[in-house]
């Protein structure tokens, strides 16, 4: 699947994260217009659950805030974000089994 990305005003993604770095929030609200759409449908592919994939969506807009300044202009800055979304929605799969094992492992001896 191939996705188009057009954004507002001429400005590139790149130019966005730099400008987050720098504490722009306008710029993080104009990031999250732009790619949203793309961020939910990946994360809702992996998780396939609507609320999951939201929380998933919220948290990679604070890693993209938190972590602006890591990021290095010679990366495509889509791949970026989609490798935070990766990561993160593994991660809340990952909690999701081990919190399933917990709850079966209490109700055995309980």
């Amino acid at each position: 699947m191939q996705y188009i990305l057009k954004l507002d005003n001429n400005i590139s993604l790149d130019d966005y994260i730099k400008d987050i770095a720098k504490g722009n929030m306008s710029a993080l609200e104009m990031l999250y217009n732009n790619t949203r759409t793309i961020v939910f449908g990946y994360a809702f592919s992996i998780l396939k659950n609507i609320t999951e994939a939201e929380d998933v969506m919220q948290d990679v807009y604070l890693n993209v805030y938190k972590h602006a300044n890591l990021y290095s202009s010679k990366n495509k800055p889509l791949s970026w974000i989609i490798t935070i979304t990766r990561n993160l929605a593994l991660e809340k799969i990952r909690k999701n089994k081990n919190d399933l094992w917990q709850y079966r492992y209490i109700r055995t001896f309980t």
